[in-house]
């Protein structure tokens, strides 16, 4: 093996074992869409595929319709590639709420849409990932009623789940809904569940089981927690409630699955004298309740769960708003292991309401999380955190458009270069940003990694020179080598025996272009650790 090959086999070791982390982070692109002045328009969701294309759903105030679903894709430079818009048959008010992607990037969008004497009617489309419409599916009940899916999930052989509500005449309220369908379109099956609720929350095991999760209201202790469990063939094999201490309402629109089956479902219940709480609770495969956490506010007050996530360790990450004194709506965020214990908690008030909307979960743990905060004279500004794996807070984005309206950021996603997406609303427009990290790492050393040390180049970026630094505890051949993101190797910058002591070498870049390099530390030809630095011309 060369030692360019253990250079990046060694920065995916890196990667892996990253317990301290610093980021700077850039703005790289923002892109706005609107079609018609003043509209209502605004993204739901958003979703990133292998080759870093960003795909974005969510509804548009079409001329001449109340709403339309609007699907959109640009690549990773922020350049529109194509726009899709459904109108439905009705011509009335279609609202896409959910996005999935499979394999091959085809995509698949999911809501509610008005059909022609049917009502609202739940509409799945697939499109490939040129643009090109493949299906629709429309889901109405018989009896004409309100039919919408807010969550969409794909399964290890192709298949389409999406969950909601449905409207049930008999009962005159709304219940739970699941239909799955095959690659192609064609329903496979439904699964009402015949209470009064609503679907939020939908998964699925890597055994195509599938888990729904909402509230439900057919008993005297009001709203509970429910969640079920279906098998492939759409037979339920457990339901798990869950009513809060005051017996009140309960509301929990939050669910993720590890890979063991385990269920991690959130959202809030009612206390005793304490108002609505954090509550967030895990099931074992089999629906059996592990544990139950709750998190009251300071103020005991209205603390509501608005996101959830889990990381490659099973440590659950929620989000939501807690009333703080004197400062109203704050962001709350609480890790907590596989077995139900706080690992950490923290809050973000910029002085008055916050509140956050989504969370994403990275590979190395750390947690981002994006929504609305009041920028003090600019009204809702989009806000962007990134906390490390132990709580610490990284970096903090906002954008604010100088518009009538607020700008409010819904729908957060992470590629595997650690860019950061996030979409929603801007003045009544779609807006979508990408920022890049330039990250550091300080790593878990192993045995012989305690005898030497690589330290961060210093500027970071830099144009076109920079200083690298790294310590010796023994006197050692050392190599300090730069590559370009391809392995190719750019320079060697050292290449002899060293006494023990701290030294630095200078990197000239002025003859490379602009772009992201490493450089390793090797011993006796051994990569002992390898870092990120950028060039800026």
């Amino acid at each position: 093996m060369n030692n360019i090959t253990k250079i990046f086999l060694t920065l995916l070791l890196t990667v892996s074992s990253v317990n301290y982390l610093f980021s700077q982070v850039t703005q790289e692109w923002v892109s706005r869409f609107s079609q018609i002045t003043n509209s209502n328009d605004g993204a739901s969701a958003i979703i990133v595929d292998s080759s870093d294309n960003i795909y974005i759903t969510g509804r548009r105030r079409g001329a001449g319709t109340q709403s339309d679903y609007v699907t959109i894709k640009y690549n990773s430079n922020g350049i529109l590639q194509w726009i899709k818009i459904y109108n439905g048959s009705g011509n009335g008010a279609d609202i896409a709420d959910a996005i999935a992607i499979d394999k091959e990037n085809n995509i698949y969008v999911t809501g509610e849409s008005m059909g022609i004497l049917t009502g609202i009617d739940c509409v799945t489309i697939k499109y490939n990932s040129s643009g090109i419409q493949q299906w629709i599916a429309r889901y109405s009940t018989p009896g004409n009623h309100r039919d919408a899916s807010y969550r969409i999930a794909l399964d290890n052989s192709g298949n389409v789940i999406v969950a909601g509500e449905s409207y049930n005449s008999n009962l005159s309220q709304s219940e739970y809904c699941t239909i799955k369908y095959d690659n192609f379109g064609s329903q496979l099956w439904v699964r009402n569940y015949h209470a009064a609720g609503i679907i939020f929350a939908l998964a699925v095991d890597n055994s195509n089981n599938i888990y729904v999760n909402g509230s439900i209201a057919d008993s005297p202790t009001q709203e509970d927690y429910a969640t079920i469990r279906y098998d492939s063939f759409g037979n339920q094999i457990w339901l798990a409630r869950y009513d809060g201490s005051a017996h009140m309402s309960d509301y929990t629109e939050h669910l993720v699955i590890d890979d063991s089956a385990n269920v991690y479902v959130s959202g809030y219940t009612t206390g005793l004298n304490t108002g609505p709480d954090f509550t967030t609770i895990k099931y074992n495969s089999s629906g059996v309740r592990k544990w139950i956490a709750v998190y009251d506010g300071p103020s005991h007050s209205s603390d509501v769960v608005r996101s959830i996530g889990i990381d490659n360790k099973n440590n659950i990450y929620v989000t939501g708003t807690t009333i703080g004194p004197g400062t109203g709506y704050d962001w709350v965020t609480i890790k907590y292991n596989s077995d139900g214990v706080q690992q950490w908690i923290t809050k973000f008030n910029n002085g008055t309401d916050d509140t956050p909307w989504d969370l994403a979960v990275d590979i190395q743990g750390n947690v981002y999380i994006t929504g609305e905060s009041d920028g003090n004279g600019t009204g809702d500004d989009y806000a962007t955190i990134k906390y490390n794996s132990v709580g610490q807070q990284q970096w903090l984005k906002r954008y604010d458009f100088s518009g009538v309206y607020g700008d409010v950021a819904s729908s957060i996603a992470v590629d595997k270069s650690g860019s950061v997406f996030v979409t929603g609303s801007s003045d009544r427009d779609f807006l979508t940003i990408k920022y890049s990290q330039l990250t550091g790492a300080i790593t878990n050393l192993s045995e012989i990694q305690t005898e030497y040390k690589l330290s961060q180049n210093y500027p970071n970026p830099f144009n076109p020179e920079t200083v690298i630094r790294y310590q010796l505890t023994s006197s050692s051949f050392a190599s300090v080598v730069v590559c370009d993101v391809l392995g190719n190797e750019v320079k060697t910058l050292l290449s002899n025996t060293k006494p023990a002591g701290n030294y630095e070498v200078e990197f000239n870049g002025g003859y490379l272009p602009s772009g992201i390099y490493f450089y390793s530390l090797l011993i006796d030809g051994n990569v002992i650790d390898t870092k990120r630095m950028i060039l800026l011309k």
